[in-house]
C-alpha cells in the first residue's frame, strides 16, 4: 500500500512504528520508504524488541527527537550511535538483563534532553536508572526521571539515586540546569547529595505519588532547600535555582511553614543583603498541594505566598484532589492565590 509514497515524502516530519501484535515484512525493499524523507526529524519506536531485526532505513543522522519503548539496551546502542544530531531522547519500559560489570559507555555530544520513564516491571527498583551507565552526554541540560501514574506502583523507591546520576554528571562533565523527578520516593540524604552535583541548576520540579503514605517532601526537603545566609556560600544547595515547581501531600502547618520559609530564603531581592554572594532569586513558583489541609490552618501560610506573589514573585497554586476526595469551592478560592 506504501509502495507509491516510497522514497518520497518530502514532507514527512515525525514517525511512530509499533510493532506490537504486528507481522512487519523482512524484505529489504519495504524498509526503504523513509530512505528519502529530508524533513522527518522526529521517530519513535515502540515494542523495540519486534522491530530491532528489521532493516528500518531511517535516515538516523537528521533526526532531532527520538522516543524507544519496550527496548533491551545493547539491541537499541548501536541505532542510538547513528542518531548523531538528537537533542533529546526519550526511553521508555527498558530492560537491562544480562548487564556487564562495566557496560560499554556511548558518548553522545549533541543530547541535551533525556527523560526516562517506567513502570512497575521487576522488583529490582536501582535498574531504572542503571541505564545511566551506558551514556556520556557532556552537553545534557534536562534530565527527567519518572514512572507511569496508574501502574500496578505508582513510586519507586530509589536508593542509589545520587550514585547513579552523581557517577553519571561527574562522567558527562555536563552542567544540568533543568530536573524533573517525578512519583518518587527519595531518602532525603540522597537527595542533598545528588542536589550537591547540581550547582547550575536552574529549574527543579518534584512531584509526590498519588500513593498513600508514600510521603517524599514533608518539611524534610523544604527545610534541606532553606538558604542559611550565614553559612558560607559554598554549603548552600541548588544556589541558581530560579523555577521550581512542586507537588506535595502534606499540607500540615508544620510543612507549609517550612515551605515559606524555603521560598522567602530564596526571595533576594537586595543584591547589599548577601555581599558577595551567587545565590539566584526565585523568579517563579508553582505549587501543587494534594487537598488535606483546611482553610484555618493555613490561611497564614498563604498570606505569605500573597505577600512574595506582590512583591515580584511568580506564584501559581494548583490544588491537586487526591483519589475520589472533592475540592469544595471554599477550598478553589482557599488555594486559588495567583
Amino acid at each position: 500500500m506504501l509502495s507509491p509514497v516510497s522514497g518520497n515524502l518530502p514532507r514527512l516530519k515525525s514517525v511512530v512504528l509499533c510493532g506490537h501484535g504486528f507481522r512487519f515484512p523482512s524484505s529489504t525493499e519495504v524498509w526503504k520508504l523513509f530512505q528519502s524523507a529530508p524533513a522527518l526529524r522526529r521517530v519513535a519506536l515502540a515494542e523495540c524488541d519486534s522491530v530491532s531485526e528489521l532493516p528500518v532505513d531511517l535516515p538516523w543522522n537528521q533526526l532531532t527527537h527520538l522516543r524507544l519503548d519496550w527496548w533491551r539496551v545493547r539491541s537499541q546502542v548501536d541505532r542510538l550511535k547513528k542518531a548523531t544530531e538528537a537533542r533529546n531522547l526519550t526511553l521508555v519500559y527498558y530492560y537491562l538483563d544480562e548487564e556487564p560489570e562495566t557496560p560499554s559507555t556511548m558518548v553522545h555530544r549533541n543530547i541535551e534532553a533525556l527523560t526516562l520513564l517506567t513502570a512497575d516491571l521487576d522488583d529490582n527498583e536501582a535498574s531504572f536508572i542503571r541505564i545511566l551507565r551506558y551514556f556520556n552526554l557532556p552537553n545534557l541540560t534536562h534530565l527527567k526521571l519518572s514512572t507511569f501514574v496508574g501502574s500496578d506502583r505508582d513510586s519507586y523507591i530509589l536508593e542509589d539515586v545520587n550514585s547513579e546520576v552523581g557517577s553519571f554528571l561527574t562522567r558527562s562533565g555536563c552542567n544540568l540546569t533543568s530536573l524533573s523527578l517525578v512519583n518518587f520516593i527519595i531518602p532525603q540524604d540522597q537527595l542533598a547529595n545528588l542536589f550537591r552535583h547540581l550547582p547550575s541548576l536552574s529549574a527543579l520540579t518534584i512531584h509526590e505519588s498519588e500513593e498513600p503514605d508514600k510521603d517524599l517532601l514533608a518539611s524534610g526537603v523544604f527545610n534541606l532547600m532553606t538558604v542559611n545566609h550565614r553559612k558560607p556560600f559554598d554549603s548552600v544547595l541548588l544556589p541558581r535555582l530560579k523555577e521550581l515547581d512542586m507537588r506535595f501531600r502534606s499540607v500540615t502547618v508544620t510543612c507549609l511553614s517550612s515551605l515559606t520559609a524555603m521560598l522567602e530564603s530564596r526571595w533576594i531581592t537586595d543584591i547589599e543583603f548577601l555581599p558577595g554572594s551567587e545565590v539566584q532569586c526565585l523568579t517563579s513558583v508553582t505549587l501543587r498541594p494534594f487537598i488535606k489541609g483546611d482553610k484555618d490552618t493555613s490561611a497564614l501560610v498563604l498570606e505569605s505566598l500573597r505577600a512574595l506573589k506582590a512583591a515580584g514573585l511568580r506564584v501559581l497554586m494548583f490544588p491537586q484532589l487526591l483519589g475520589s476526595q472533592q475540592l469544595s469551592t471554599d477550598n478553589v478560592d482557599f488555594w486559588s492565590v495567583c
